[in-house]
Parts: structure tokens; sequence; C-alpha cells
């Protein structure tokens, strides 16, 4: 009988303190709660939205991320001027990418939504970084 009540039971919750166990509760609250994004009203920024937010969008993003790990890693000691004008001319197409992808987040999701975002102020702070590289 004891071994089953101990063998149903949670046994984290018994090492805890009330306060933490309401730590744990409300962090488990906090990470179960979906997001939901609201789709604009506007005809033009609700076909963004639609667009941002779907799965080949998000595939096409990733394959962006890949390429440009592909060309940094690339780089390498002795490399020719040809080569050094190569990656360099394709880390500005890859920038150009991930900063028409952050606008268009920013049109289809709106300035709000997409800030709630902390990949999409990740992603913003990449794509700065990228921008001031090119001075």
């Amino acid at each position: 009988a004891i071994v089953d009540h101990f063998s149903c039971a949670d046994v984290s919750s018994m090492m805890m303190t009330a306060e933490q166990q309401e730590w744990v509760t409300n962090m488990r609250l906090m990470q179960s709660k979906e997001t939901v994004l609201q789709e604009p009203d506007d005809c033009t920024r609700k076909a963004i939205f639609r667009a941002v937010t779907s799965l080949w969008f998000e595939k096409v993003s990733i394959a962006c991320i890949v390429l440009s790990l592909v060309f940094l890693s690339l780089e390498h000691y002795g490399q020719s001027p040809l080569w050094t004008a190569v990656l360099l001319y394709a880390n500005h197409v890859i920038v150009v990418l991930f900063l028409l992808e952050m606008v268009l987040k920013i049109v289809g999701l709106g300035p709000r939504q997409w800030a709630r975002g902390y990949w999409n102020l990740f992603d913003a702070v990449i794509v700065v970084v990228g921008v001031m590289s090119w001075a």
C-alpha cells in the first residue's frame, strides 16, 4: 500500500516548499500558453500575414539560415581574392534576404505582434549587424 502511494505520487512536489510548487505551476502555465496571432483586416496585410505565418515561409527562412552557415564555413586562410569577393557578395545577398523577411513580418504581423516574438527581435539584431558590416 505504501509502495503504491509513492509510485503514484509526484515525488518532485514532495521535495518542494509551497512557494517552489507555486513557482513551478506558474512556469508550466506560462509555457503552455500559445501565442495567438491576430490576422489583420486589410487585404494586402492579410495576404502577407498568411504568407509569413505559413510553413513554407518558415522552411525557406531555415534554408536561408543554413545557406548562410554554409557560406560562413567556406571562408578559409589563404583564399583567393576572387573567393573573398564571392563570399562577400553571398553575404550581402543573404543579409538582403533576411532584411526582406524582417520587413515582410513587420508588415504582415504588425509592429506590436512582431516585437512580441523574441526570435523576431534576435533576427532584427542579426540584420542590423549584417547591414552595419557593409560600412
